[in-house]
């Protein structure tokens, strides 16, 4: 009997010992403002019918469940044009997927295609280490794949 108590008291002063050896960080929170980069690449199936463009955005989460992002037309990719360049909506997550709702807004001092605005269920990554967060769509639209994908680090908060 007095062996059970001596394993009972050996298991209990092991487990507190390393309970202060264990240090756990919290998840980042979503909310922040974001430097990042947002590619598309659309493939109807032959070589000639595939297209990518990549541009550099800021990108904003707010606590109120709302995003922004502006595209930044002095280093964009040529290809990526018809991008509009701010975008508006609100975002949510979703059993482990982060939706960007279809309603959302774009304004643009140039013509810009709607449809290149992210948005739907997207699964994503958050490394709360580097604060990267990082967004992947697989799609087809119109028998044509699109892959979406946003690469997106956040701002330091000094």
């Amino acid at each position: 009997m007095m062996k059970y108590v001596w394993f009972f008291l050996f298991t209990v002063v092991l487990l507190m010992s390393c309970a202060e050896d264990i240090y756990v960080k919290p998840p980042m929170t979503l909310p922040g403002t974001y430097d990042g980069t947002y590619k598309l690449v659309r493939d109807a199936g032959t070589p000639s019918e595939k297209d990518s463009f990549n541009i550099i955005v800021v990108w904003i989460f707010t606590d109120s469940n709302t995003y922004s992002y502006t595209v930044n037309r002095d280093n964009q990719d040529p290809d990526a044009i018809d991008v509009c360049g701010v975008v508006k909506g609100k975002w949510n997550v979703v059993e482990q997927r982060l939706i960007l709702d279809s309603l959302a807004e774009a304004t643009s001092d140039y013509e810009c295609d709607k449809t290149l605005i992210p948005k739907g269920s997207f699964g994503f990554v958050q490394e709360s280490d580097e604060g990267i967060v990082r967004m992947v769509q697989d799609s087809l639209i119109s028998e044509v794949q699109q892959l979406r994908t946003i690469t997106l680090t956040k701002q330091s908060e000094e």
